[in-house]
C-alpha cells in the first residue's frame, strides 16, 4: 500500500528495507520559516526518543 502524498510534498528520498518501501516527504517543511523547521525537528526527536524508551521498558 502506497501512502498519499500531500499535494504540496515532494518525494525527497527513497529506500527500501526488505519488502518495505520507505518514502519521505518534505511536505512539513513546505513554506516554513526557519523557527517552524526546528520546532518541527525538535518535535520528531522527542517523539523518536520516546519510542525509544517505550522500546526499552517493554524488556
Amino acid at each position: 500500500m502506497l501512502a498519499k502524498i500531500p499535494a504540496e510534498g515532494e518525494i525527497v528520498e527513497e529506500y527500501s528495507i526488505g519488502g518495505t518501501r520507505i518514502l519521505f516527504c518534505d511536505a512539513a517543511f513546505a513554506d516554513n520559516a526557519p523557527d517552524d523547521e526546528r520546532r518541527i525537528l525538535s518535535q520528531a526527536a522527542q517523539a523518536s526518543i520516546n519510542i525509544l524508551l517505550k522500546g526499552q521498558n517493554r524488556k
